[in-house]
């Protein structure tokens, strides 16, 4: 958390407010990073949430793999995709993360 510095604590009133939810259950990030980064720093994909703003594609693209679904559909909610536009940022996620995976 202390990669946000002064932003640190919204993102823990984001957290008290409901979205505490781990976005994989082997790591800390929650989805009120997801939020944040959309909301504030111009996150756009998947692969800008899991790559560039929380990284975990560095840590641990297996896991990435598994919450894309997921977190594909919460994104495609946020920017208000149709079902084959969330399919689509998916699948386009799922096959980078395999690039990934050892």
């Amino acid at each position: 958390m202390s990669v946000y510095g002064l932003d640190a604590k919204e993102i823990l009133n984001l957290e008290a407010k409901g979205l505490d939810k781990k976005i994989h259950e082997n790591y800390p990030y929650t989805y009120a990073q997801v939020f944040w980064a959309l909301e504030n720093e111009m996150a756009q994909k998947i692969e800008d949430v899991l790559a560039r703003r929380i990284r975990l594609l560095f840590l641990d693209a297996k896991a990435c793999e598994e919450c894309t679904k997921e977190l594909g559909e919460y994104l495609g909610a946020y920017f208000k995709w149709d079902e084959e536009k969330i399919k689509d940022e998916i699948n386009e996620f799922i096959l980078l993360a395999r690039q990934y995976q050892i």
